[in-house]
């Protein structure tokens, strides 16, 4: 996300999504790359004065991590329901529901004064996935240069 950042002409800071509240409110950084969910689930309503949709974007992962110790000690039938609870079946549950809070947070935001939704235009649109698209391509370069294999990680998550 950065580099793409850097390909859309600004200056990347990476910090924890809990922290670009405080950020935003005292003018540490100018804005966030952010799903529009984002303005409930950290308060970022209050900070924002505009939101920009249209944006290409960008793969968001979420874990359900646990080490081989905790696992083992799952009876067979909790493995089972965690395995089955998990998955591809989770995944599209779970970003139908972000996309749906996401939906409600920009109606939550629009109707606050002196906010503002910019939708950008296709035209403007392609210029940004013009700009992702030669980041992506010399990032992916340079990670396998160094042996990690960043083209099939890629096209695995699309």
């Amino acid at each position: 996300a950065g580099e793409i950042l850097k390909a859309y002409g600004a200056s990347p800071v990476s910090m924890p999504a809990t922290k670009v509240y405080t950020a935003m409110s005292t003018g540490v950084i100018d804005g966030a790359l952010m799903g529009s969910d984002s303005l409930l689930i950290f308060k970022l309503i209050e900070p924002t004065k505009y939101v920009t949709t249209g944006l290409p974007e960008m793969p968001t992962a979420i874990f359900i991590v646990l080490n081989q110790a905790a696992w083992d000690e799952l009876s067979a039938p909790h493995k089972a329901a965690l395995t089955k609870a998990t998955g591809e079946a989770l995944s599209i549950a779970a970003a139908k529901k972000l996309a749906s809070f996401g939906q409600l947070a920009l109606k939550l935001f629009a109707k606050k004064k002196g906010k503002e939704i910019i939708k950008i235009s296709a035209a403007e649109r392609a210029k940004f996935e013009a700009a992702a698209n030669k980041a992506r391509v010399a990032l992916v370069k340079s990670m396998e240069a160094k042996g990690v294999p960043a083209g099939q990680v890629i096209k695995d998550m699309q």
